[in-house]
Formats: C-alpha cells, sequence, structure tokens
C-alpha cells in the first residue's frame, strides 16, 4: 500500500479527533446554557404563578364583595345572600375538586404500565391497582 492510498486525500485521524472533540463541546455548552434558561425559565413561572394566585384571590373577593353589595341592593337579607354564596362556592369547589381527580389519574402513566405490564388494552382501571384487584375478585 503507497502513501497516496493510504492518506487518499481525506481527513487524518488527528483531524477527525479534533472535530469530534469540538463537536462534544459544542454540545456540552448547549446543554449546559439549556440548563440555564430551563432554571431561569422555572424561577420565572414559579413567580408568575404567584402573582397570578395572589391576583385571582383579591378579584375573587372583589366579586364576591360585589354580588353582596348587589344583594344588600336589592334588600335581600344577609343570610340569603351568604346561603348563596356558599352554595356557589360549594358547587365550584366541588366542580374543581373532580376535576383534579381525573387529571391525577395521568399522573400514574395508565399507558405506560399497560405497555411494559402486558395488560390487553380494553383492561378496565389502568393504572390503579386497587382498581385492578377489585375488578380481579
Amino acid at each position: 500500500m503507497s502513501e497516496i492510498d493510504s492518506n487518499a486525500g481525506g481527513p487524518t485521524h488527528a483531524d477527525v479527533f479534533a472535530a469530534a472533540k469540538l463537536r462534544a463541546k459544542g454540545v456540552v455548552d448547549l446543554g449546559a446554557a439549556e440548563l440555564r434558561l430551563a432554571a431561569m425559565s422555572g424561577l420565572r413561572m414559579l413567580l408568575l404563578v404567584v402573582l397570578a394566585g395572589a391576583s385571582l384571590v383579591v378579584a375573587w373577593g372583589l366579586l364576591v364583595a360585589c354580588i353582596l353589595f348587589a344583594f344588600a341592593y336589592l334588600q335581600v337579607p344577609w343570610i340569603y345572600a351568604a346561603l348563596a354564596l356558599f352554595v356557589g362556592h360549594t358547587v365550584l369547589a366541588y366542580y374543581l375538586w373532580v376535576a383534579t381527580l381525573r387529571l391525577s389519574n395521568n399522573l400514574t402513566l395508565p399507558q405506560l404500565r399497560r405497555v411494559l405490564g402486558g395488560e390487553p388494552s380494553g383492561t378496565r382501571g389502568e393504572g390503579v391497582p386497587h382498581a385492578r384487584a377489585a375488578l380481579a375478585s
């Protein structure tokens, strides 16, 4: 084998190693930059959630005050106004509780458990061990 055949005008091993090293450094730098960006974004999101929650509490208080003022303006006894607000809050709390329970089912990763566990796709109570136990008995 001659020197021309072995080199053939292509990059040398040192060139390939240097390019790979440069590429790895670029990937590590990009990963570090994205991690910093993700951390800062997470912190900003947390701050915005706190501000949104505080704004929502103030807005809710103002809404309740306006409703109470409207009832007082219509000369409705305060006990009926309080009862109406109690019922409204109870219905809203129940709705939010049911929605939260539905969302919490996603936290058990039911489809992943089904695929990894080899359960048939039509199994009821996917991802909920106590529901599967109740179905089995």
